[in-house]
């Protein structure tokens, strides 16, 4: 896929960067320059469940999801809210070295409750002082005008990040993997958000069965034209106690080598507007749970891997933008 070259090289802000931030704008990057320190998120489990998983609607689930596969350590539905809180500022402290966290609602749905419910939830998150904002992860079609006002009275106190699952701009793609809502869903639930001023952050996944370079750029023009704020970016893989899981050897589903998925990110992120913040670049899943792709590679290693090949490529956020 060629692309028109119609902007000039980012310039280096008047901050000190590595040379991969120069070329795509990073979470770390945003965020310390927005607070002037070093900020990490702490994974949560609230205890609420998936509507799309619920018993009375029988849809049975996305089909590539298992919760199991990216649900960070602290996230433990057994403890309360501030007992997960104490205990991932305790890994993150000694890890890291950093004294500020965002509090990330990440497993399920966690727009899935009364105003009231979800009120006093959020709120005991926020009672820490190490806690400078919340994330809170949820699906487009599960913002009620309600849940909505919450989030926008919540905002106004600290910082707060919606994290929506849209996977795929393509709905062909949304339908066979079960997702259970459109491409329309997702721009409607963005619009509601973006007129309240809230920070907002899609999920998408390269690599999908049936999509390919194409399709995958789609995606990536329509996050620029529709304006989130953030975007993570996950490889497709295939996991244990999902039906893409119980179907893989059968069917034969294919998933990116390294290398593939490389040359794949990097183009992503060349048709993605420059203001977008780019939350992450590839997956996780702990190693009893991945069947593939099985890349034998670190995180550090991957994102290395990828930086300098951005730079080898003379690449950057929005290189392959369109004029508007």
């Amino acid at each position: 896929m060629v692309c028109t070259q119609n902007q000039e090289k980012l310039k280096p802000m008047n901050v000190k960067l590595s040379p991969h931030e120069l070329r795509y704008k990073t979470f770390g990057s945003f965020l310390k320059e927005k607070f002037g320190y070093s900020v990490y998120k702490i994974g949560l489990d609230a205890g609420f469940n998936c509507p799309h998983r619920n018993n009375s609607r029988e849809m049975g689930g996305c089909t590539y999801c298992n919760p199991k596969s990216f649900s960070a350590p602290s996230a433990d539905p057994s403890l309360s809210i501030p007992e997960q809180i104490k205990g991932g500022m305790k890994l993150l402290k000694k890890r890291y070295k950093t004294e500020k966290f965002i509090a990330y609602f990440q497993t399920h749905t966690n727009t899935l409750a009364s105003a009231e419910k979800l009120r006093r939830i959020y709120q005991e998150a926020l009672e820490f002082d190490e806690i400078i904002g919340i994330s809170i992860g949820t699906r487009p079609d599960c913002l009620s005008d309600k849940t909505l006002d919450l989030i926008q009275e919540v905002s106004r106190k600290t910082f707060l990040i919606m994290e929506l699952g849209l996977e795929s701009a393509n709905d062909k793609t949304l339908n066979k993997i079960n997702r259970n809502h459109t491409v329309k869903d997702f721009t409607i639930a963005i619009n509601k958000l973006k007129k309240r001023s809230i920070h907002t952050c899609a999920h998408i996944i390269l690599g999908l069965p049936g999509e390919d370079l194409s399709d995958m750029m789609i995606t990536a023009n329509y996050l620029s034209f529709v304006g989130v704020d953030g975007v993570k970016i996950h490889h497709f893989h295939v996991v244990k106690g999902t039906d893409m899981g119980k179907d893989y050897y059968k069917e034969k589903i294919e998933t990116f080598t390294f290398e593939e998925y490389m040359a794949v990110v990097i183009k992503f992120i060349e048709h993605l507007d420059p203001g977008i913040i780019v939350h992450r670049l590839v997956g996780d899943c702990p190693d009893e749970l991945l069947i593939a792709p099985k890349w034998n590679l670190g995180k550090s290693q991957i994102l290395k891997s990828i930086n300098d090949e951005i730079a080898r490529l003379n690449s950057w956020q929005g290189k392959c933008l369109k004029n508007s």
